[in-house]
């Protein structure tokens, strides 16, 4: 019998997740990374605060058409790949230690935080937060280029 091979865990940041909406500088590289969620290598894993951060960035660029409409279809979308949303207050404790630890904001502490405790990836095209995460050996991070 065929061993079965558990999906790896991404944790994918706004950074991330708003490129597979909105066009943006590297949107190609955030496609594929759609591509392989939708092959099922990845198994997709949030903070729940994703879902507040992505309809900000939505409603920002309500300029360029983004509506109430589109923000709702992208949720449908993100549930039809499976993501489960983990509650704030199961990370808080880590988050706010990496805030500190890491001089980071308590944002992106969630997503770090949730990669730790997970041993999954963060998928992030924050750069700065990739420069401050990378004292910790502990915390994968995908590595775009």
């Amino acid at each position: 019998m065929a061993a079965k091979f558990q999906k790896e865990i991404l944790i994918p940041d706004t950074s991330l997740v708003v490129k597979w909406f909105i066009q943006e500088p590297d949107s190609e590289l955030a496609d594929r990374v759609l591509d392989e969620i939708i092959q099922e290598k990845w198994s997709l894993v949030a903070p729940e605060l994703l879902r507040y951060e992505l309809t900000h960035v939505f409603w920002k660029n309500r300029s360029r058409g983004f509506g109430e409409k589109d923000i709702l279809q992208a949720f449908k979308e993100l549930q039809n790949l499976s993501l489960k949303e983990v509650p704030l207050r199961s990370l808080f404790s880590m988050s706010v230690k990496m805030v500190f630890l890491y001089h980071i904001t308590i944002y992106d502490a969630f997503f770090a935080a949730l990669a730790k405790s997970l041993h999954g990836t963060l998928g992030t095209f924050d750069q700065e937060l990739i420069k401050r995460l990378k004292k910790d050996s502990s915390i994968k991070i995908l590595n775009f280029s």
